[in-house]
């Protein structure tokens, strides 16, 4: 074993996964590793120094992966999206299913384990290359609020091109969130820092999107938008504030995407497990 903990995985059956997969092996060397796991054998790049897994399943049922060595702690998905408004979309966001409602992979009412260092690193990334006119013109960028499976017992975080076949075989996209993920990984130290808890607003998340690329010392673990609200409770919430690689000191709440008696009911839930708010 090496000392990285990063693993990055694709899947066969996802044009955009393989998309950027064939993208990064262009720019970087992979090189096989004694490592199988289900049938599969791990990669490594020294390069980043992390491995690569390209599984045959879908991605968002990839629960199996919690089977994997705890060496790997740290999973970056390279991913599609998918949308009815098949906008095309360069996204990132963790996966956890908020609801009893796991249709799209994963546990009912589980998440993974946030990493607001990639999400910090990626997000900030997107911004940077798309001011410097490096993703093509017809791309929004942004995060997305924690959604669908796999959810597993490590760091996962997704990296999607969106939002249908054209977008996710457009090399284009492929080759600029290749380079993200380099830019990243490469980047990525182990922070001492804390993270924020995101709550309430639409499924993209504006106001969180807009505070890690504006609040430099500001990183976000999950975020629970406010079509869940309703839905959650206090163990919810403490499984959230738990499930991250960076201590949460302090929820942010998007104060005009909820109604006043989410409001009510998020302050009285975050004062009984002791963790202070602030509206944005």
């Amino acid at each position: 074993m090496h000392d990285s903990n990063i693993l990055l995985v694709a899947s066969k059956q996802d044009l955009a996964s393989m998309n950027i997969l064939n993208n990064l092996m262009e720019l970087i060397d992979f090189e096989p590793t004694n490592i199988i796991f289900h049938g599969n054998r791990l990669l490594f790049s020294k390069t980043l120094n992390a491995y690569l897994l390209v599984i045959e399943c879908d991605l968002i049922r990839a629960d199996f992966l919690d089977e994997l060595s705890d060496d790997f702690n740290r999973l970056i998905f390279l991913s599609k999206h998918a949308s009815e408004s098949k906008l095309p979309s360069l996204l990132v966001h963790f996966p956890g299913n908020w609801t009893a409602d796991n249709s799209m992979g994963g546990r009912p009412e589980e998440l993974s384990i946030a990493d607001p260092e990639v999400l910090k690193e990626v997000a900030v990334r997107l911004y940077q290359y798309k001011h410097d006119g490096l993703i093509p013109e017809i791309y929004t960028i942004g995060i997305e609020v924690t959604h669908h499976g796999p959810t597993i017992g490590k760091a996962c975080t997704f990296i999607e091109i969106g939002s249908d076949a054209e977008s996710w075989k457009d090399p284009n996209a492929g080759r600029v969130i290749a380079e993200i993920i380099i830019d990243s990984v490469k980047n990525l130290k182990d922070k001492k820092g804390t993270a924020k808890l995101g709550l309430g607003g639409p499924h993209y998340g504006p106001k969180f999107w807009s505070i890690l690329i504006h609040e430099k010392e500001i990183l976000m673990g999950h975020i629970a938008p406010k079509y869940v609200i309703d839905d959650l409770n206090k163990d919810t919430i403490r499984k959230a504030v738990s499930k991250s690689l960076l201590p949460i000191d302090c929820a942010l709440i998007d104060w005009k995407g909820l109604t006043s008696k989410q409001r009510t009911k998020l302050a009285q839930i975050l004062a009984e497990l002791g963790l202070i708010y602030r509206r944005i």
